[in-house]
């Protein structure tokens, strides 16, 4: 079965995914400049939009105003739970990294940054191998990258002399979920592509605290899109074992990319390292008590959690032009998840839940 949107019938049998993922396209369009939206397991080698020449373009500055990127990384082991991020809005960059300290419900490190286009923060093309991504302010830096195929992803960060971690994750314990959707309301398409519950090697180190990655998860989300101009949405992603050991993560959107409730969708459970595709996410929390416990479902049924806060990094902006409200909030899920006649219990799975509204 294609995973391309030729018609409503096709996508309604990718939920729930009793069928494995058709294989990801090297592109976003094919050679007659067709987008080729769908979900898929795998990587695309390379994200350009100038590429489907099919959709509706609005120039030049359309395309420099709408065109969003960014990167996420998340490492998690059951104590505590690293989260950072490198974004290119075309006119302006800004990124932020925490980390949630999931067991005392505190966060011994959080820093956000606004910074200059181009010069401070950099987000490639290839969400995979080639994949760069770089970002640099004054005593701050973060660098992600993957040099080949043959290569790990690699993850670095430094906040002055308090803070670094150096990671490496393995994309052979993870296959990747990519997503290429339209977008309506002024924009024209996205690309996302997750990676979670990969393996991790490396260091995270802390006011002197030297803290062993070995056994700890690693995930991943590369955006890359042509975006409308007001966007919402939330988000719940989360990374771990089951109770019988088996690794296992989720990714659980509402409001991002939705066009049609029959539309292809990003939400996906992985188990074994293997996406599954699920039902469209389903979030009731109390928007105003964000410590408070969230449900996240999915519309099929498959994903019923409940995510207990830890501690949470929010942010407030307003340049006029651009205004964003964000919360992002580190804790653990707990719950079942029901995919291809298996029930797999998980507690404390670590993870964040996320409510973004931006104007951008």
């Amino acid at each position: 079965m294609s995973g391309v949107v030729k018609g409503e019938a096709e996508v309604v049998a990718l939920h729930p995914g009793d069928l494995p993922l058709p294989r990801a396209p090297k592109r976003v369009a094919d050679a007659r400049g067709q987008p080729l939206f769908g979900v898929y397991q795998g990587a695309l080698e390379h994200v350009d939009w100038k590429e489907a020449t099919a959709l509706e373009r609005g120039g030049p500055l359309h395309h420099f105003l709408h065109h969003k990127k960014w990167q996420f990384v998340m490492l998690s082991t059951p104590e505590l739970l690293f989260s950072a991020v490198i974004v290119d809005l075309g006119y302006i960059s800004n990124a932020w990294m925490f980390l949630a300290d999931l067991a005392a419900k505190t966060l011994p490190l959080q820093r956000s940054f606004l910074a200059l286009p181009k010069l401070s923060a950099k987000v490639g093309p290839a969400p995979a191998a080639g994949a760069r991504s770089s970002f640099r302010a004054l005593g701050a830096r973060m660098d992600f990258a993957r040099d080949g195929e043959s290569s790990p992803f690699s993850f670095s960060a430094r906040l002055g002399k308090r803070f670094r971690v150096d990671a490496t994750l393995d994309p052979a314990s993870s296959t990747p979920l990519t997503f290429l959707g339209p977008i309506t309301h002024g924009g024209r398409a996205n690309c996302t592509q997750k990676v979670a519950a990969a393996r991790v090697t490396g260091v995270l180190e802390l006011d002197g605290r030297r803290i062993d990655l070995a056994g700890a998860r690693g995930g991943l989300d590369y955006t890359n899109g042509i975006l409308a101009r007001e966007t919402s949405w939330r988000w719940a992603f989360a990374q771990g074992l089951a109770e019988g050991g088996e690794p296992v993560a989720l990714n659980l959107v509402a409001g991002f990319n939705e066009t049609s409730t029959k539309a292809p969708s990003e939400d996906a459970v992985w188990v074994g390292g293997e996406p599954i595709s699920v039902g469209k996410g389903v979030f009731s929390y109390a928007a105003s008590e964000p410590l408070r416990p969230w449900r996240v479902k999915s519309e099929c049924g498959a994903v019923d959690l409940v995510f207990t806060p830890a501690a949470q990094h929010a942010e407030r902006h307003n340049l006029g032009l651009a205004a964003s409200r964000f919360l992002q909030v580190a804790g653990t899920f707990e719950g079942t998840l029901r995919v291809r006649g298996r029930a797999l219990r998980v507690r404390g799975l670590p993870g964040v839940a996320e409510d973004q509204s931006v104007k951008w």
